[in-house]
């Protein structure tokens, strides 16, 4: 990977917005600090360091507690108080079954590399939020950079609070490779997709006794997001892609549809 040079990580048509980054990408945490921010928010030794979502997902649960006292610490970076409190951002997806499973980390059956990290918050925080994701970059190094494009903020705008998304650095897979751009949906209060699963009740509780997870029932829920009908005649198609094996068989479903389930992850 180049050093010492800038590169454009983000730009928008005719320049009019543009992200630069100075290579190789800056931490202000040692990497000796990690598993230390890991045994003060109480998260299990088992949650291998590894990859970035969980490295960045730790500074993000230490900032987002610690919100209400930032102005004091890094009073050139954050002029005014985030939040009169501390903040409440809670995990779902793999990075959630990361923290709640040890066979999910660095040598387990059920490991896989983790590329982003999903997260819903409190609605009533997510202007305080927002602004403590787009701060952490210039808090703790550009390793944990987020932004909002144009686009970003318009999309957040229509959703008048429901939902919003920021671009934020994703997983480098080796030392040659340059960082790219990921983009990161915070949802609030509930987890919207094919179905929706409302998360208010653990939204309400100290994040630290949810593992700053959302429920396990509800992380199952989610994950079956994924399960989905389609007309019959997908079959073919399906099988000329190599994915056939996500086909269900329920004999007691619609008989002109086919369920189809998960794809493999790795």
């Amino acid at each position: 990977m180049p050093t010492n040079e800038k590169i454009v990580l983000y730009e928008e048509p005719g320049g009019i917005y543009r992200v630069e980054v100075e290579l190789p990408l800056s931490s202000k945490v040692k990497p000796e600090e990690f598993p230390k921010i890991r045994d003060e928010l109480e998260i299990p030794s088992y949650v291998d360091l590894e990859y970035l979502p969980i490295k960045a997902s730790l500074v993000m649960l230490k900032a987002a507690r610690n919100a209400h006292q930032l102005h004091k610490e890094f009073p050139d970076i954050v002029p005014k108080r985030i939040s009169k409190t501390p903040l409440n951002i809670l995990i779902f997806g793999g990075g959630a079954f990361k923290l709640h499973c040890p066979s999910c980390n660095a040598g387990g059956v059920f490991e896989r590399v983790l590329h982003d990290i999903d997260i819903v918050v409190p609605r009533k925080q997510g202007g305080a939020i927002r602004k403590l994701l787009l701060a952490l970059g210039d808090l703790y190094g550009t390793m944990f950079l987020h932004f909002m494009s144009t686009s970003d903020r318009i999309f957040a705008m229509q959703r008048r609070g429901s939902r919003f998304r920021l671009r934020s650095i994703k997983t480098i897979s080796n030392e040659d490779s340059l960082p790219t751009v990921e983009v990161m949906d915070i949802l609030t209060n509930e987890i919207d997709m094919r179905h929706t699963v409302n998360v208010e009740d653990e939204l309400k509780e100290d994040p630290k006794k949810l593992l700053y997870t959302i429920g396990l029932e509800k992380m199952i829920a989610t994950k079956c997001q994924f399960i989905m009908d389609m007309e019959k005649d997908v079959t073919q198609q399906l099988e000329a892609a190599g994915v056939l094996y996500r086909q269900l068989h329920y004999e007691h479903y619609n008989k002109d549809k086919i369920v189809i389930g998960w794809k493999r992850k790795i």
